[in-house]
């Protein structure tokens, strides 16, 4: 007996080692896969911290917001990010942040399996859920500043089912703690806050929904827990406003009220308004939306622990609401991924575990080693490590224009309108140019609206040369036109019209082409920029 036991939990850690491996393996090749348009401002930033000893309060790299109030929620990070990026190198920044989403996940495996699922029959499938996560999620990781809010949204998870069984103070402490880091580092802070109220919420209605039928003693527990959750909730609240910015810091996170941004940068658009689709999205919130409807109607989920079950309801509700941001914005899935977890497993495990003594799980699991141990070499060959990100992805940004300004600086006193993805890269290699929008504000007021939609008004054919001639624009600085590739179901089962889709006019380009007034500057593969005469 002692044998077998040891041989099924050394393929289980075998399983659980190569597993994560190639978990790790999928980050790497995705954070090398890309340049987030914003890192460049982000360490821009934390060197600027890092050498003025204080946090930014007044922003200086847009010529239209100069010297407005600024408060930078991810001042920390930002902090954080620089001095790794200095010292150790972009391949060194791009591991630790692969170890980040890795991390989460493991913690999301551990405490599943000691406190919902006590069993080695469900390692394939809690694997499996996290597999469908992880493609769900990854737009969402890589070299990014919200991968923090993903990792700490978890820790509050656990801390949360913690809280609700050993009722310790230190937990409450470390909770508190855990708000402090979180609002310094990232305004995903809002979602903690939100998920810890709303648990103290849903507590509380269940225990006047079921006080008359609760034994004194399970009475005298539920009301000692809402009692500690509730002044873990307020204290933590109250450590968000002790950061550098204080009250401040919720003035300008009131700002992202409007909407205008969510209908106009990508990562903010549904995933079902965006074109290519995004299929493991939709299938991860597809998979949540069947296992939720089948729960309530057929309520087929039985949970032997008498504490689970509060804990399994909350955490459905609050995935409920999850799946409406989910499907209103692709930003928003890891948060989906994260409350859906815990209670898939459960699911999971509930609807196939009469039927574990019929599978060979240790055989499955083997099968599965050398399977991702196959997979985990091919992912290997695909990794292309850069030292520079900002010399390479040069398909997407504009290095040999940056190479330009360079060579002649005079340009970039002038007055530019810039792509807005551009803004961040612009900031790191050229902090002395003078943008007109970048990635940090995009809902900031401005002229009674937001700068974006300022921004976005220049593409207006009525208004273009208004605008132009309004700000005294002498320099335009823009991307050229990429088309969008749509796969066969696309194309015959959406009926999506790829040339119609692709024959979109850059309105200002466009206009300056045909006006006496400017002559081109500078042109190459993904760049043209315009001087006005």
């Amino acid at each position: 007996m002692i044998k077998k036991l040891n041989y099924k939990k050394i393929i289980t850690y075998a399983f659980w080692l190569v597993f994560y491996i190639l978990i790790f393996l999928v980050l790497l090749k995705n954070s090398f896969s890309y340049l987030d348009p914003d890192l460049g401002w982000h360490l821009r930033v934390g060197e600027e911290i890092l050498q003025n000893n204080h946090v930014p309060t007044s922003q200086t790299y847009m010529w239209t917001l100069k010297d407005q109030n600024w408060v930078d929620h991810e001042w920390l990070l930002n902090l954080i990010t620089y001095s790794i990026f200095q010292n150790f190198g972009y391949i060194t920044l791009s591991i630790i942040f692969a170890l980040v989403p890795l991390l989460g996940m493991i913690l999301l495996n551990l405490h599943a399996k000691k406190k919902y699922i006590n069993n080695l029959q469900s390692d394939i499938f809690i694997g499996l859920i996290q597999i469908l996560g992880l493609f769900a999620c990854l737009s969402s990781f890589g070299v990014r500043m919200q991968e923090i809010t993903f990792l700490f949204l978890i820790i509050l998870f656990i801390l949360l089912d913690k809280l609700k069984s050993e009722q310790k103070m230190s937990t409450t402490i470390f909770t508190i703690i855990l708000f402090f880091v979180w609002a310094c580092m990232h305004a995903g802070f809002l979602i903690g806050l939100f998920v810890l109220f709303f648990k103290l919420l849903i507590d509380i209605i269940f225990f006047l929904l079921n006080r008359k039928s609760l034994k004194r003693d399970i009475k005298i527990f539920e009301l000692k827990h809402i009692k500690l959750l509730g002044i873990t909730a307020l204290l933590s609240f109250l450590a968000t406003l002790i950061t550098p910015y204080g009250l401040n810091l919720y003035k300008f996170l009131y700002d992202y009220r409007d909407s205008f941004y969510k209908f106009h940068i990508q990562e903010w658009l549904s995933p079902l308004a965006f074109i290519p689709l995004q299929y493991p999205k939709l299938f991860y919130i597809a998979l949540v939306i069947v296992v939720i409807i089948f729960i309530l109607i057929f309520e087929k989920i039985s949970i032997k622990q008498k504490h689970v079950k509060n804990i399994y309801y909350w955490q459905l509700l609050i995935t409920i609401i999850f799946i409406y941001l989910s499907l209103s914005s692709l930003r928003h899935m890891p948060l989906l991924f994260i409350s859906s977890f815990f209670f898939l497993t459960i699911f999971v495990d509930e609807l196939f575990g009469n039927y574990y003594k019929y599978i060979k799980i240790e055989f499955l699991k083997i099968v599965a080693i050398f399977l991702m141990l196959v997979f985990s070499i091919y992912i290997i060959t695909f990794i292309k490590p850069t030292s520079n990100p900002f010399s390479n992805y040069c398909n997407y940004y504009p290095c040999e224009f940056s190479k330009f300004l360079d060579i002649n600086p005079q340009y970039k006193k002038y007055k530019i309108f810039n792509y807005y993805t551009w803004g961040g890269y612009f900031i790191y290699n050229h902090p002395d140019m003078r943008l007109f929008i970048d990635g940090r504000l995009p809902q900031y007021e401005f002229k009674d609206k937001t700068i974006l939609e300022e921004y976005y008004n220049f593409f207006d054919k009525s208004s273009v040369y208004n605008k132009l001639s309004e700000y005294k624009i002498n320099m335009i600085v823009f991307n050229k036109k990429t088309d969008t590739r749509l796969d066969w179901f696309e194309k015959n089962i959406l009926k999506i019209n790829e040339a119609k889709l692709n024959n979109k006019e850059n309105v200002v380009i466009d206009y300056i082409k045909g006006s006496s007034e400017w002559t081109m500057l500078y042109e190459d593969s993904n760049t043209l920029a315009y001087i006005k005469k």
